[in-house]
């Protein structure tokens, strides 16, 4: 879910402050995540191949039991589509031959069901709050896409 950072999603369509003070570790018994994603060659410098990927991930994570500090965050197939968290990007896939494959990405969320609760507004609206410089910035070394 390249559109969050780290523990930013989930579980659930939980709201919890992200502040360093009492932000909790966001973590899950259950993790459904896919992604759709479009590469297209851009151009080869002697062994280096570059090329350009549109894609969107979808998912999120959820406990198996009810949880008191994670209010909605057990997972229940009635609020799945709720809990659906989605991110759109583009990025550069550039490979080093046999050497060394680097990904950078930079993604948008579409829909966010766990936004920090001092944004709560933001909870499962589409596109909200887009500008050209909220997006989440993500690095990825010999990653397979």
């Amino acid at each position: 879910m390249r559109a969050w950072s780290i523990r930013e999603l989930g579980p659930g369509s939980s709201l919890k402050s992200f502040a360093d003070t009492d932000a909790p570790d966001r973590f899950g018994d259950i993790r459904l995540e896919a992604n759709l994603e479009y590469r297209k060659h851009l151009f080869d410098y002697g062994v280096i191949a570059v090329q350009t990927a549109l894609y969107t991930d979808i998912g999120n994570v959820w406990f198996l039991r009810s949880n008191p500090d994670f209010i909605n965050g057990e997972f229940q197939a009635s609020r799945l589509w709720k809990d659906i968290g989605i991110g759109m990007g583009t990025g550069l896939r550039v490979d080093l031959s046999t050497f060394l494959k680097i990904r950078l990405d930079y993604a948008y969320k579409v829909k966010n069901p766990t936004p920090d609760i001092n944004n709560a507004e933001a909870q499962n609206k589409w596109f909200y709050g887009w500008q050209l410089f909220n997006g989440q910035f993500q690095l990825g070394i010999d990653y397979p896409f």
